[in-house]
């Protein structure tokens, strides 16, 4: 899998640098493709944190939902989603991460990460990794569109229980 792995990196890098070679531009050429399809798409930048472009949706649950889009290596494009749930090791619910994993073997796009942060409580975020060259405007919006209902669907239920 480590070679496969490898060959597709390397592909997906080769296949992007030769797409978009001479664009002159100060950002990558996997950032430079990122906006492409926004333009296509007619969206705008809402921010920019570190290395990732911040794009933000209505949500009836948060108000503004953030998407992540980090261009990975000038290939991938990691989508993310955070839910609002922040858990210590004593209050997470115990058949949550059960429920994530159910939720992730339903999914069609993304899946569940628990992190550990430094404040030792566990964060959740809803992710999906694509492929950026032949990536379409029509699947880059559907990729936010079902990773932002995702993170609403779970916040939703955890207000609905309380635990929010």
């Amino acid at each position: 899998m480590g070679l496969f792995n490898d060959f597709l990196k390397r592909s997906g890098s080769m296949l992007v640098d030769s797409a978009f070679q001479g664009l002159g531009s100060s950002r990558t050429n996997g950032d430079a493709k990122v906006c492409d399809l926004l333009a296509k798409l007619g969206w705008a930048i809402d921010e920019r944190v570190n290395n990732s472009i911040v794009l933000n949706f209505r949500d009836s649950v948060v108000g503004i939902r953030k998407v992540y889009v980090t261009v990975l290596e000038d290939a991938y494009a990691l989508f993310s989603v955070a839910s609002v749930a922040d858990f210590t090791y004593r209050n997470m619910p115990e058949d949550f991460a059960s429920y994530l994993l159910i939720r992730n073997s339903k999914s069609s796009f993304g899946c569940w990460q628990m992190s550990d942060s430094n404040r030792q409580c566990f964060s959740f975020t809803a992710m999906y990794t694509a492929i950026l060259p032949g990536l379409e405007p029509a699947a880059f919006k559907v990729i936010c569109e079902n990773l932002c209902t995702e993170a609403r669907e779970v916040d939703s239920g955890l207000r609905e229980k309380g635990l929010i």
